[in-house]
């Protein structure tokens, strides 16, 4: 804890930190890091953590931070960074959270693995009476070989929440925003590949229906079709 310490003071620079979780007790930091453990390993495709993160840090050795917490640390992001990655985290936890401080190292996760990074879109959420749905969008590729994940989550009232993806091929992500009861964004999508290609705009839905998100997809505007010669 010394060492940590010294160097935040030597090498001290605002930073946005994001929080698993914590308690006021070392053995309540290390439950909550078992958590990270044991749930983490499904969204390796999503976000991967800098070496030496997560971490169990004393809150009263960290400027910014409130004393007498031990707290689960998953990375250090700049103002401009932090945006897409607590999207994310707080898509697959709620309760993760970000905080203002001075941190000795830039250690901000990457969005998917180091050989297909992610684009994240921003994300949407809506509340009904019946619960909480999130939807945010995860691009990789280029236009020759696109690939949006759409990442869901459920949150029903009194009820466990369901985390469910679904893959587009050929589209590249969106912006969620309340439609119709659900969360929809529009997307140029590749249609058709020849000579020529085809685009379309593409609207894909996402709703809830027997407790478990469903996906309604309408193309809304041909813009060419592709030809061969």
């Amino acid at each position: 804890m010394v060492g940590l310490t010294l160097t935040l003071l030597l090498h001290a620079a605002p930073a946005q930190v994001l929080v698993w979780g914590g308690g006021k007790t070392p053995e309540a930091a290390q439950e909550s890091l078992a958590g990270w453990t044991k749930r983490s390993p499904e969204w390796a495709a999503w976000i991967a953590l800098k070496d030496g993160y997560p971490r169990v840090v004393d809150s009263s050795t960290v400027p910014g931070m409130n004393p007498g917490f031990h707290i689960v640390v998953l990375g250090a992001c700049s103002d401009a960074d932090v945006v897409s990655r607590i999207d994310l985290l707080k898509t697959l936890e709620p309760s993760v959270y970000v905080k203002a401080v001075t941190w000795p190292e830039e250690a901000c996760p990457a969005l998917g693995p180091a050989d297909a990074p992610l684009e994240a879109g921003p994300v949407g959420r809506l509340k009904t009476p019946a619960g909480e749905l999130t939807v945010i969008t995860l691009s990789s590729g280029s236009e020759d070989a696109w690939k949006t994940t759409v990442l869901t989550r459920w949150q029903p009232k009194g009820g466990e929440a369901v985390v469910k993806t679904f893959d587009q091929a050929d589209c590249d992500g969106g912006a969620p925003a309340p439609r119709g009861g659900g969360l929809a964004y529009e997307s140029t999508c590749v249609t058709g590949r020849c000579t020529s290609w085809g685009h379309s705009v593409m609207r894909y839905t996402y709703a809830v229906k027997d407790n478990a998100v469903v996906e309604a997809v309408k193309e809304v505007r041909v813009i060419d079709r592709a030809v061969c010669d």
